[in-house]
């Protein structure tokens, strides 16, 4: 395994394949919400889509970011903490700011 390193609000890319059902496919950028200390196997993430189709306007915030090629939607309504293998690699990271509006948000959809 290699030793992934990440912070909270760092985004990378992420292999979401295998999947089932309905989940997420493919590879698709996230925000990292936790610390790598809370648990050194798995990591919480929200997904990001480059829709600007905002659905749910009280769960969702849009994002621009120079790492990323278009405007992104944060869907806040779909925390996942996921096996922190998927992790490909960083493109970049989120103000500090947007990470405790992405935490109010999931706090306000569990």
């Amino acid at each position: 395994m290699i030793n992934k390193i990440f912070s909270q609000g760092d985004i990378f890319l992420v292999r979401f394949h295998p999947s089932f059902g309905r989940e997420l496919k493919k590879y698709r950028p996230v925000i990292i919400l936790s610390k790598k200390q809370f648990d050194p196997r798995f990591t919480t993430i929200v997904p990001l889509t480059s829709s600007n189709t905002i659905v749910y306007p009280e769960s969702e915030i849009s994002i621009k970011n120079e790492c990323l090629n278009n405007s992104s939607t944060v869907l806040c309504w779909y925390p996942l903490t996921i096996d922190i293998d998927r992790l490909e690699y960083k493109l970049g990271e989120v103000d500090k700011k947007i990470v405790q509006n992405i935490f109010n948000l999931v706090k306000k959809n569990i």
